[in-house]
């Protein structure tokens, strides 16, 4: 048996002495003893269950919802399209093969970073993607070659310039695929014939992205956050379950059904959204911003059975933002 400290006599002690009305005699305080063996034994009980039933979810998740997709994951064949420095940003670009066709894995950091302290991974939808265009990549628009470029965030770009010089961080994102998000209805039942749905590929195409930045970026051992908002939150959400070691996510407006999104083949059979949550946060931590406090009230139940209470937190957003 480990060793007994003074925090955990004196949690002990007080434990004890806040029962003391209870206890009162010697068969009060055996009494006691009992409950709080009892509540381990519970404890116990209560996480082999969960365990089973946990199991149970990722099983029908890969045989309902994902079956469609390859049975493992094969060289995603990643080349460097270009990597390049401007106002005091580097900025690469790496085009792996994703289920559909070609997905680019942008990475910005400070130029001279050498040992990043983070990464933090950012699947982008099509607004997110202009934001991105935005706030850093109307400096790299010769290198992007995008025929499009919104009026640039100097701010934005100034902000980044100071964390990156401040902090030994990277940021990455993933290019959304127009194939992918601009699918007409004869493409998505093309799709679903096949067993995929547009979030389903765009699942699988952020484990290659989160493999791909851990060999091809030279990030294998470093600390990996998820961030995403709306459906892209949920997506992220499910691509944490089938990928070891992402430490944390920020999940923005994350839809609280999938009657919102994101959308998979029979998801509606097998699990819920909440359900979702808890599954991940035996491994993750996870942040969800949203504008109210309501909602997630299963993660949350399961959070305190588990002792996992600060693997979870729910953040209000400003009215502002």
């Amino acid at each position: 048996m480990g060793k007994i400290t003074l925090l955990m006599m004196l949690t002990f002690c007080f434990a004890l002495f806040s029962e003391e009305n209870k206890i009162g005699s010697k068969e009060g305080l055996n009494s006691f003893i009992k409950n709080e063996l009892k509540k381990g034994i519970n404890s116990r009980e209560e996480k082999l269950e969960w365990n089973s039933s946990r199991q149970e979810w990722l099983n029908q998740l890969k045989e309902k919802c994902f079956f469609a997709w390859p049975k493992k994951v094969s060289s995603t064949k990643p080349r460097e399209i270009f990597s390049t420095t401007k106002s005091g940003i580097k900025l690469r670009a790496i085009e792996f093969t994703g289920l559909v066709n070609k997905t680019t894995l942008l990475i910005a950091h400070h130029p001279e970073l050498e040992d990043p302290d983070l990464v933090v991974l950012n699947p982008l939808d099509a607004g997110g993607w202009e934001e991105f265009k935005e706030s850093i990549g109307f400096e790299f628009s010769k290198f992007l070659r995008e025929e499009n470029i919104p009026k640039p965030n100097h701010k934005s770009f100034s902000q980044h310039q100071k964390m990156f010089k401040s902090f030994k961080w990277v940021m990455a994102y993933i290019k959304p695929n127009k194939q992918i998000q601009e699918t007409s209805s004869r493409e998505n039942l093309q799709l679903q014939n096949l067993g995929h749905s547009p979030e389903s590929i765009q699942v699988w195409n952020t484990r290659l992205a989160i493999q791909t930045l851990r060999e091809t970026g030279k990030m294998k051992h470093v600390p990996l956050w998820l961030q995403a908002q709306g459906r892209m939150a949920g997506v992220s959400l499910y691509a944490s379950l089938f990928e070891p070691d992402i430490t944390r996510l920020d999940l923005y407006n994350l839809p609280k059904s999938h009657i919102n999104g994101p959308f998979f083949p029979n998801i509606s059979r097998v699990i819920g959204m909440p359900q979702a949550v808890a599954l991940a946060l035996e491994n993750s931590k996870i942040v969800i911003y949203q504008k109210d406090s309501d909602g997630w009230t299963y993660p949350k139940e399961i959070a305190s059975k588990l002792k996992w209470e600060h693997q979870l937190q729910i953040r209000k957003i400003p009215p502002s933002q």
